[in-house]
């Protein structure tokens, strides 16, 4: 995809659905009835920028990703992300937003491998809510039964904007949260920035933020990071 993606101001999620946005394929379900074959998300180049502009406002949960944002039930490889990510709306449930797979659940013991992503990802958003906010330069979340292996993330995150509510906010060069996927040579060179006019507020949960992974939940081998974390004078972050 060479094509740009921008969701306009006064578009409002009031539904019970997800709203995904992917620069390949919004929702990727590689899942068989018969259970003795997968479909397989795989080999595919995103170069199309992503932006959400201000005044968007959704009120149920959103995946956001250069190359999908949800898959389930696949085999996911060699997928490159050179699109820039760019949000700037009001989210009251639970946001994800990655470079390459925003909420990643294979279910495939090959898991997800060979990822790169390129493109940088830049929110200034607003959250109130109870809910969770997962951002990461290659996924956002990544599953149990879902290795995620030979991940490269180069792309720069910069994170402003308020957020005022009590779940997780978990921030990884790669991975914004482990969830028990397990993880296997991953490399980060991006830099991540919480900028002065951030504010995260009324947490009583974890705010995570790593070069590699915000939030591990299991094993983590052979991760690499060369790239800057700074935070700010005049950020503010409150955990529980």
């Amino acid at each position: 995809n060479h094509g740009n993606i921008t969701i306009k101001k006064g578009f409002v999620n009031n539904g019970s659905s997800n709203t995904c946005i992917g620069g390949i394929i919004g929702i990727f379900d590689g899942r068989i009835s018969d259970g003795t074959k997968k479909h397989a998300l795989q080999a595919s180049t995103n170069t199309g920028d992503i932006t959400i502009e201000e005044g968007v406002v959704s009120n149920f949960s959103f995946y956001i990703a250069g190359i999908a944002g949800y898959s389930i039930g696949s085999n996911a490889s060699n997928l490159v992300n050179n699109g820039d990510v760019v949000i700037n709306g009001t989210f009251n449930d639970r946001f994800s937003v990655a470079g390459c797979i925003a909420y990643n659940q294979t279910q495939v013991k090959t898991g997800t491998t060979g990822l790169t992503n390129n493109g940088n990802i830049t929110l200034t958003t607003k959250t109130d809510c109870n809910a969770d906010a997962y951002i990461g330069g290659i996924s956002s979340i990544a599953t149990e039964g879902n290795p995620l292996r030979y991940a490269t993330n180069n792309g720069d995150i910069s994170v402003s904007g308020e957020y005022d509510f009590d779940g997780r906010l978990c921030i990884g060069g790669v991975l914004g949260w482990d969830n028990i996927a397990g993880t296997n040579t991953l490399i980060n060179t991006g830099d991540i920035t919480i900028n002065k006019d951030f504010k995260c507020t009324q947490g009583t949960n974890v705010k995570e933020i790593g070069g590699c992974i915000g939030m591990a939940q299991s094993t983590v081998s052979f991760a690499y990071n060369s790239g800057n974390i700074t935070i700010k004078e005049g950020a503010q972050i409150q955990n529980g």
